[in-house]
Formats: structure tokens, sequence, C-alpha cells
């Protein structure tokens, strides 16, 4: 319905009106996104070994895209972001790979408050610390046990689509904050 609703509007819209078709563009563009995730969602629930389509990636671009979409986690917090990205272009799974990439980093937006993040990649490991200083608003770190407020889905469709593709997935936590690591090949 998105996606042929987007297309009449596409077809009746003023080329001239500039903010209409922006609009449409990110219509067209979240539908696509949509489909791609329901499809790595639905192959996932699948007990079958079908690969995922691959496509050749700019991992440096994918993860500079993700980390400014996500940024709007920050807003209010006292957090800074550093990142250390190597050029890395790989034939992977796209949609996979946006999903497990951004939710690691969604979760370290998330669940600092007032202090880092830390996003490296290095050849194809990709390492994403973040690290809470002491504040009056942020949570004890060794009273929580995992990365995840909500329903530890996140992680869980971390750790089902790296095993799928037979990455490693590694995230501890640290005294302070936590230390994930991906590595981006079987």
């Amino acid at each position: 319905v998105i996606r042929s609703s987007s297309e009449l509007l596409q077809r009746v819209v003023d080329p001239d009106n500039i903010k209409g078709n922006n609009a449409i563009a990110r219509i067209d563009h979240a539908s696509k996104t949509m489909a791609d995730l329901t499809e790595t969602l639905l192959s996932l629930g699948r007990d079958t070994h079908e690969t995922l389509p691959l496509n050749a990636i700019n991992v440096k671009t994918m993860i500079e895209q993700i980390s400014e979409n996500l940024m709007y986690l920050l807003s209010g917090k006292e957090v800074t972001v550093n990142c250390h990205l190597e050029n890395c272009e790989l034939t992977l799974p796209k949609t996979a790979t946006e999903i497990i990439i951004g939710n690691i980093i969604r979760n370290a937006y998330q669940h600092t408050y007032c202090g880092s993040v830390e996003i490296n990649l290095n050849s194809q490991i990709l390492t994403v610390i973040n690290k809470e200083k002491s504040s009056p608003r942020a949570p004890n770190y060794i009273e929580k046990e995992n990365l995840d407020d909500g329903y530890g889905i996140g992680i869980k469709l971390i750790d089902k689509l790296a095993t799928k593709l037979g990455w490693s997935y590694q995230h501890r936590a640290l005294n302070n904050g936590y230390q994930v690591v991906l590595s981006l090949s079987d």
C-alpha cells in the first residue's frame, strides 16, 4: 500500500515542489528498507540454509550513515562520539549488515548518558565501546545485566543474524560501559 501510494504521489506532485518530492523520496526509501528488513527477518525464521543476497558495500560509509541517522538518541546527553574508520569494501548482505551495525550503535547511543562512544573499524573488525562518566542521570552499569533496557530483542537479533552469517560477535560489560566486537567475515 505504501509503495503504490508513493508511486502515485510521484506522478501527481508538481516536479517543482521540492519539499513534496523530498518527502515522497523519504517515504519510498523507508518502504524499500521495510521490505528488505521484513525479508531478512523472515529468512531468519526459516530453517533453510539459503543465503541472503550479497552486495558490494563500503562499510565505512555505511557506519557513518547509520551513526548520523541515530544521533537523535544522543540529544540532550553529554556524549562525545569518536569514529576511527578505515576504508573497507566487502561483499555482504546489505540489509542484515545494516541491522547488525545499526543495533550495535543504537545500543551504545541509548545506554550512554554522560561519556563517550568510540566506533572503530579496522580491516573487517568493528569495535564499539561506550564509556559512562559518573553522572546522576546515568544508571549504575554494575547493576545492569545486558545492553538492552527493553526486551533484549536487539541483542537476540544481532546474535541470530551473526550466527546465520558465520560472523564472530561478542559483547562484554566494562566497569563503566560496554564493548562490542564484530568480525564482518566468517
